[in-house]
């Protein structure tokens, strides 16, 4: 249907930079620190961006318009619905554990919040458990 097709991977950022236990920011932080910490989350992302390839590379047969994209955020629906705003998506599709109980209350639900903080269509999967 000419559809373009965005694979989002949210991840959560290695360390914030703002954060330091004296509230003093990056300045206190050594040079080193800084490195091994960016390098953690470049491994991060480049993790990331090779799975959503391989998942790309499994739906190119189907559709051709397939991007990839990750995005290191603290909260995975603000990331997902940031992204959906700046890339004017039209519909949202995502797969959900479809926790309830107890474990939906302390782990939260990614597509709870996307559903209620997004202003378009969201469609949700539950995969079958097996």
């Amino acid at each position: 249907m000419g559809a373009r097709l965005t694979l989002l991977r949210v991840i959560k950022p290695t360390l914030r930079y703002s954060y330091h236990p004296e509230e003093k920011g990056l300045e206190a932080m050594t040079s080193n620190m800084v490195k091994q910490i960016d390098a953690c989350q470049t491994k991060l992302l480049q993790e990331a961006q090779t799975y959503l390839e391989g998942v790309a590379a499994r739906l190119r047969g189907r559709a051709t318009r397939i991007e990839t994209r990750v995005v290191a955020e603290d909260q995975p629906a603000v990331g997902i619905l940031r992204e959906a705003q700046d890339l004017d998506v039209n519909l949202i599709a995502m797969e959900t554990h479809g926790r309830r109980g107890l474990s939906r209350l302390l782990l939260g639900s990614v597509a709870d919040k996307v559903v209620r903080g997004g202003h378009l269509p969201i469609l949700l999967h539950r995969p079958v458990q097996a």
